[in-house]
């Protein structure tokens, strides 16, 4: 048994009619027709009574059509948890993202606060004591360092989707 047999035969039951009832469900009246015939065959009797004023539900079709609304219900219920469950997911991947964003701020900040303070001591010392002043590559090392430092600490991002990936766990 398929989803598309049970729709069909639930359009089927509301149409009243092969014709109506394909055009509803958006197919050729032939494919509607073929896919209850399977449906009818794997349960082993008819489940509708055809004549030239169309289709009326036999004594199966009537016990059997319970359970396919349940069913449509449910699929129908599935779906809308699993696009729920992805927007959910979404947001917080764009929560995650923007936590990362403003780390990456934080980190660019305090390296803009350590160069800022690295030439205030040099301006400062260069000033009380021209001979003594700092080398000038303190400064430089100390940036180098908060940038390699930022460099490990940044997670990989997955150009084919734009997504980051945290732990391996994350990726899959």
């Amino acid at each position: 048994m398929h989803m598309h047999q049970v729709r069909y035969f639930l359009a089927l039951c509301e149409q009243g009619s092969f014709v109506r009832g394909a055009r509803s469900c958006g197919v050729a009246q032939p494919s509607l027709t073929r896919a209850i015939k399977l449906l009818e065959e794997e349960l082993g009797a008819a489940l509708f009574e055809r004549d030239r004023n169309g289709a009326r539900l036999t004594n199966l079709g009537i016990l059997v059509r319970s359970d396919f609304v349940q069913i449509e219900h449910s699929a129908a219920d599935a779906k809308r948890k699993a696009a729920k469950f992805l927007a959910m997911r979404s947001i917080t991947a764009r929560r995650h993202q923007t936590t990362e964003a403003l780390m990456r701020t934080r980190h660019v900040a305090a390296v803009l606060v350590v160069i800022t303070l690295g030439l205030g001591v040099k301006q400062f010392w260069l000033e009380r004591s021209p001979a003594a002043a700092l080398p000038t590559d303190a400064t430089i090392s100390i940036l180098q360092m908060h940038l390699d430092a930022a460099r490990r600490d940044l997670p990989a991002q997955e150009i084919k989707d734009l997504t980051f990936v945290h732990s391996d766990s994350d990726a899959r």
